[in-house]
């Protein structure tokens, strides 16, 4: 069970990388924090 539990979490983690990853490479660098203006 405990597997299964860590195995979701860094799948999760991979994920929100990758997106925070492709967010800045499509916006520029954001300041941490920072709200842009859609």
């Amino acid at each position: 069970m405990t597997l299964i539990v860590a195995f979701v979490l860094a799948v999760f983690a991979t994920f929100a990388v990758a997106l925070g990853y492709a967010q800045i490479q499509t916006r520029g660098l954001v300041a941490p924090g920072a709200r842009p203006l859609d």
